[in-house]
């Protein structure tokens, strides 16, 4: 057959206006739609993959682990380790720890310096007030109250 057989064949009817337009909008829709599929499906499947490596691997990202102690359980026990009042096996996990990372070393570090000069503040107000109490007696024993 030829393109004039076709024109003149009765059973061959015209498309309606747009038929072709939204079979075509129709198709790339599909398309688009098995190209998110795959790429969720790759997405999904990358995901699970990380997840269970961090589990298989039994840390967390940004956990460190020295001297068989976790960078979460020193900063729980900070102030007992500074204040010395934890079990010995615990302190020195924990100061194996320090020599390892550098992050909790520093927070630690930055911990004790602040608790040193809330001290040294501490006593300096009670020197004062001593030094007030002891100059208000004075003054109140001259003026015979």
């Amino acid at each position: 057959m030829t393109s004039t057989d076709l024109q003149h064949d009765d059973t061959w009817d015209a498309c309606p206006t747009g038929e072709i337009d939204g079979l075509v909008t129709n198709l790339r829709q599909r398309r688009q739609q098995q190209k998110l599929q795959k790429i969720s499906a790759v997405g999904g499947v990358l995901v699970v993959l990380l997840v269970f490596g961090f589990w298989m691997s039994g840390s967390l990202p940004h956990e460190s682990s020295y001297g068989g102690i976790a960078c979460s359980e020193v900063k729980e026990r900070a102030r007992q380790y500074i204040s010395e009042s934890l079990n010995e096996d615990l302190m020195e996990k924990i100061a194996v720890h320090l020599k390892a990372c550098p992050r909790c070393d520093e927070a630690i570090a930055q911990m004790r310096a602040s608790a040193k000069a809330s001290s040294s503040e501490s006593v300096s107000f009670e020197t004062s007030t001593a030094s007030l109490d002891a100059n208000l007696t004075r003054r109140l024993m001259a003026a015979n109250w």
